[in-house]
């Protein structure tokens, strides 16, 4: 029995200091690559989801144009915000969003390129 402990103590396989350093180092390179991609996929939801707010809100506008039968171009925001019923709370990212000439943009911190001919508003960040 004691030759059994002794055997099996010198028969002990662990993972050197060495191949533990490579792991670590592999661990780091993956880490590196991957936090920018992430930081990345979340600015382009944001993105998105400040476009989705601006169309909410031209949406808004163009009911209320229909329904009151008034010019694009004098509705205020808060003849829109009547008729989203509550108004952005400014997500993501401290956005803030303003009518203009009848068309819903973000305020003068951000960078914003409306094409009133089709409707399509197009967010390019400055931030």
């Amino acid at each position: 029995m004691h030759k059994m402990i002794q055997k099996a103590k010198k028969n002990q396989k662990g993972f050197t200091l060495v191949e533990l350093m490579v792991v670590v180092i592999i661990i780091g390179i993956l880490v590196a690559i991957a936090i920018p991609t992430y930081r990345g996929v979340q600015e382009r939801a944001n993105e998105g989801a400040v476009r989705a707010t601006l169309k909410n809100i031209d949406g808004a506008i163009m009911t209320y144009v229909a329904a009151h039968g008034v010019d694009r171009t004098t509705v205020t925001k808060a003849q829109a915000q009547e008729m989203l019923g509550m108004w952005p709370d400014g997500s993501p990212n401290g956005a803030v969003y303003v009518v203009t000439g009848g068309w819903a943009v973000l305020d003068s911190t951000h960078s914003i390129t409306p094409y009133p001919t089709d409707g399509v508003t197009t967010l390019n960040p400055s931030q």
